[in-house]
């Protein structure tokens, strides 16, 4: 493309820590955009593997290599390398993700990037470990863009982490990452959606891997996180003297849906739903929530062979 003069810097944050199986895939999707204004800001949290070799292979001055001084949290070591980015806006590529090459220019044009926009994000596929298209995200038809607060915290719609653009001054302005294990990105995103609007391009321009070097997701301590999430927004809320009826609604809808995702995910494992089910239609009743509940009451072994076949037929893989 032909580069506007004035076309803002992109700051691309890849942590890294023994990552270097995927890691020359996700450079190079890096380096094929179509949008020329972008720096790479690698951060090495210490690896013990071949990932700064990998790395420094390229010869590139937009690639800037930075080892950290200590091994740290995935949460802390992003704040770091986020402190080094001179961009307007900002990415973060994990090292085992990849960009479609359209993704910077599609995102950062004036129509998308206008004024009180604080996050861009779009539509993705889900690969697997050698780079097949496993299948398409499964995006609600309704596009959600604009202020998403009260949407997201109830996950009417997920963002996917590599697909998302941040204005810099946005992610300064709500603080530092909080380092939870699994919902950092949940995190960030409700804080960002709280001060700012969201923006949505209908277009698939980046890959999710899923692979088996993955951490497997303990279901259970993320519910713990999303309660967590929750009981922080109604302390702000409560003591701002801005909890209102509506608020505390919108906290029981979030937190029913949390403990029937919950559910899902014990009889998806095998495990009983029961408990997490009764606890989700207590919070606000839901008829999904109760057919998991009756469906939980034939055993593990039924509901989970059921959930299993719907999902197939839905082209879902393990209910995240």
């Amino acid at each position: 493309m032909g580069l506007k003069v004035d076309a803002p810097l992109v700051s691309v944050i890849m942590n890294c820590y023994n990552s270097g199986e995927y890691l020359s895939v996700a450079i190079d999707s890096v380096i094929a955009q179509t949008y020329l204004n972008w720096e790479l800001i690698f951060w090495d949290n210490q690896s013990t593997d071949d990932s700064a070799v990998v790395f420094k292979r390229y010869n590139d001055p937009r690639l800037k290599y930075f080892y950290s001084r200590e091994h740290t949290t995935l949460g802390f070591a992003r704040n770091l390398a986020v402190k080094e980015a001179k961009g307007e806006w900002i990415g973060i590529l994990d090292c085992d993700d990849l960009w479609h090459p359209e993704k910077l220019e599609c995102q950062l044009n004036d129509r998308v990037m206008e004024d009180g926009i604080g996050v861009i994000y779009s539509d993705y596929n889900i690969i697997s470990s050698d780079g097949i298209i496993k299948r398409s995200s499964r995006r609600p038809t309704r596009i959600f863009a604009g202020d998403v607060f009260n949407e997201m915290i109830i996950e009417k719609f997920t963002v996917c982490w590599p697909t998302v653009l941040f204005r810099a001054t946005a992610l300064r302005e709500i603080g530092s990452f909080a380092g939870y294990k699994y919902l950092e990105d949940f995190d960030v995103l409700l804080r960002l959606a709280e001060k700012h609007r969201f923006n949505f391009v209908d277009k698939k321009l980046a890959s999710y891997r899923v692979h088996s070097n993955q951490a497997s997701v303990n279901f259970q301590v993320m519910l713990s996180e999303k309660l967590d999430i929750f009981g922080k927004w109604e302390s702000k809320w409560f003591e701002s003297n801005t909890l209102s009826i509506n608020r505390v609604s919108l906290l029981s809808e979030a937190r029913a849906h949390a403990y029937y995702v919950a559910g899902i995910n014990a009889v998806f494992y095998g495990q009983s739903g029961v408990d997490f089910f009764a606890v989700s239609i207590k919070e606000k009743f839901s008829k999904l929530a109760v057919m998991g509940f009756v469906l939980s009451l034939f055993g593990p072994k039924i509901a989970s062979g059921v959930i299993k076949k719907v999902r197939r037929s839905l082209g879902h893989g393990e209910y995240y």
